[in-house]
């Protein structure tokens, strides 16, 4: 975790030559120098030690990992992102954390009918960030059926229809794909005359499912804002 420093300790003295500056070691001669962390610097030795401005103006900087880093380099290398929208979370966001990823709060909602999670919701997150909230998952969705449709490629061009599923297709599918990870072509032909959908359906589901093989489903505890994965029954 970075800290955040102020820089607003510039400390005035009469000479003496006790202090050394941290970054070219000679001594502080100046009646006015800067106090970091411990460490003594020349105002104009003082730097960000990735773009090499100065910091000696500046009211904050950041330490991480021994480096002093402006806020917008520090911004750049080290600020996590929502893993929805993909943009950089800010120090006063609110956010929702699931295992390792962190949303805006506006961002955790379900990737099929847009509905806000709240804490105490179940719901289901991929290995790719994506959720399903528990309405979703009840009506078939979230075992590897989810597909986002394309930007189409031309502006006169209609929008594709997303494929639905009925419940013994799914459930058909779900069983052969939990025994067969690999299936060849004939075993996709079989699989798609018992559920009657076409090879290259199958073969996206297929797909999806090795993506999506490791599935939890996650309760946020609502006073702490934490949560707890277990296996999906």
């Amino acid at each position: 975790m970075a800290k955040i420093t102020t820089l607003e300790s510039i400390r005035s003295r009469i000479f003496d030559f006790s202090e050394i500056c941290a970054v070219c070691h000679l001594a502080i001669l100046e009646r006015y120098f800067l106090v970091l962390e411990h460490r003594s610097y020349h105002p104009h030795c003082l730097r960000c030690a990735l773009c090499h401005c100065g910091l000696s103006y500046e009211p904050t900087c950041y330490v991480k990992d021994g480096l002093v880093l402006c806020r917008r380099d520090y911004t750049a290398k080290f600020r996590k992102a929502c893993t929805k929208c993909r943009l950089r979370l800010e120090n006063d966001d609110v956010v929702m954390r699931a295992r390792e990823a962190v949303f805006h709060v506006h961002c955790f909602s379900c990737v099929v009918c847009d509905t806000p999670l709240n804490a105490g919701d179940i719901f289901t997150m991929t290995e790719r960030g994506e959720i399903f909230c528990q309405r979703s998952l009840s009506s078939g969705w979230g075992i590897g059926t989810y597909f986002p449709p394309p930007p189409p490629r031309q502006k006169d061009r209609s929008k594709r229809m997303r494929t639905s599923f009925k419940h013994h297709q799914l459930r058909t599918m779900k069983q052969y794909f939990n025994l067969n990870h690999n299936p060849d072509a004939k075993d996709l032909k079989q699989l798609a005359q018992k559920t009657g959908l076409t090879k290259r359906v199958l073969q996206v589901i297929q797909l999806s499912h090795q993506l999506m093989d490791i599935t939890y489903v996650t309760t946020l505890l609502p006073r702490f804002g934490m949560y707890w994965p277990r296996w999906k029954p």
